[in-house]
């Protein structure tokens, strides 16, 4: 018994199917999924304190509340993925931040698609 377990000699050293990183199988997921990063993948999200009076949180973040509260659009439903994108991270760049915030989706996304929560 030992030595099946472990691949001994004298064990049934049956062949396995080999283990690839490859899903075929169905879609995992029948919704849609839209995420914004804090930065390239080379890059750190920064976390300040300095932007939210005291309170410790993510620039990313803090940025991206700041355009939907206070943006350029009268309504944050005015905003797009793309021009959500770019309030962020024109935000980021007055506050003297290098990172520079991703969106990435589920699915192809036209950068003029309505945003949504």
């Amino acid at each position: 018994l030992i030595s099946a377990l472990f691949g001994l000699p004298g064990s049934n050293n049956r062949k396995r199917p080999k283990k690839t990183n490859q899903y075929n199988g169905p879609p995992v997921c029948a919704g849609d999924v839209f995420m914004f990063s804090g930065c390239e993948d080379h890059q750190t999200s920064a976390d300040t304190s300095g932007l939210a009076g005291g309170t410790s949180t993510g620039a990313m973040t803090y940025c991206f509340v700041q355009a939907i509260e206070h943006g350029s659009v009268s309504d944050w439903r005015q905003y797009t993925y793309g021009s959500l994108l770019q309030a962020m991270r024109q935000k980021l760049r007055e506050k003297r931040f290098s990172q520079k915030p991703q969106l990435s989706s589920s699915r192809p996304l036209l950068s003029s698609t309505p945003f949504m929560i």
